[in-house]
């Protein structure tokens, strides 16, 4: 990335660091509010990523970084002889419980459909782990303990008001059913010419790194072609 910015620099990049706070028009131009500043664009390009959805229940924001989470890398190796769930059905909940399963005793994959979406690899690589135990049709309706993550409840995804939860005895639990974009409703122009969205606060499934540097350089482009139309 630092050679990325020092040859953009070379051809004329300014880097301003400040919250974007609020984007409008004025006078042909856009007027971006930042940190009490006003900066001012032909075009703008909005690259502000997404972050994790939550499940909305009791005690998840509680406990988010004391047994809750939404990434096992650099969490996976203190759960070593522990048990943890992990909640999701696509590749990056597979890629999860694959890689919490080296550590943990037992690893709960909760997955509220019938059927997984992850890619058919990860489903055969899962079925080999034995301690991998996968719960279809069910979701988590509550998260127990209050200074540390102690248990969870899961229910029936068809029946969620009248079955009566089942409590598993868990240590970490990994939410991972997807993403939304980091857009606030005052930054939020999509329908304006001269806008342009790049990497994971574009609507879609994929987030991968590769497909994230594409659409920058497919943004650009577009920008660029945009301001020569636009002179």
């Amino acid at each position: 990335m630092r050679r990325f910015v020092a040859q953009a620099k070379r051809q004329g990049l300014r880097i301003a660091k400040a919250q974007a706070d609020k984007l409008s028009r004025r006078s042909g131009f856009f007027v971006i509010q930042a940190s009490g500043a006003e900066l001012l664009a032909r075009a703008v390009v909005l690259c502000t990523g997404a972050s994790f959805r939550n499940l909305g229940i009791e005690g998840e924001k509680r406990l988010e970084g004391r047994g809750v989470y939404h990434g096992a890398f650099d969490e996976a190796g203190k759960f070593r002889g522990k048990t943890v769930a992990v909640v999701g059905g696509g590749d990056t909940a597979a890629h999860q419980a694959l890689l919490l399963s080296r550590f943990a005793k037992k690893v709960y994959l909760i997955h509220r459909g019938a059927n997984f979406k992850a890619a058919r690899h990860l489903q055969g690589r899962m079925a080999l782990r034995r301690n991998i135990v996968v719960l279809f049709n069910s979701v988590v309706s509550k998260v127990q303990g209050r200074g540390v993550l102690k248990g969870l409840e899961i229910q029936d995804a068809k029946d969620e008001r009248c079955g009566r939860p089942e409590l598993l005895d868990i240590q970490g639990l990994f939410v991972l059913i997807g993403k939304e974009p980091n857009i606030r409703p005052a930054l939020n122009c999509s329908l304006v010419r001269g806008v342009f969205y790049a990497g994971d606060n574009r609507p879609g499934e994929f987030r991968q790194v590769g497909i994230a540097a594409g659409d920058g350089m497919r943004a650009g482009m577009e920008c660029a072609d945009y301001l020569e139309i636009s002179k």
